[in-house]
């Protein structure tokens, strides 16, 4: 039994082939390259309220070490007078 294949079918088959490998391919792409954006802005965002975060507890220590000092000049002021 023999096979008769016409070179035209094979040469479209073998466009399909490869028009579909390719557009797998880019699909594959795009997709990687959307989920790598959006980790890459998720990151980015948890960065920024970790900053703000620590930002926020700095100031609060801070101004409880300037109350303490304040409260500490007080006490020698009114010693002193």
């Amino acid at each position: 039994m023999q096979v008769n294949i016409k070179p035209t079918n094979l040469i479209t088959y073998k466009v399909i082939l490869w028009l579909l490998t390719g557009s797998i391919l880019l699909t594959g792409f795009y997709i990687t390259h959307k989920l790598w954006s959006n980790a890459q802005q998720d990151n980015i965002a948890k960065l920024h309220a970790a900053l703000e975060d620590s930002a926020d507890v700095t100031v609060s220590n801070l101004r409880a070490r300037f109350n303490a000092i304040l409260v500490i000049m007080r006490g020698v002021k009114g010693f002193i007078d």
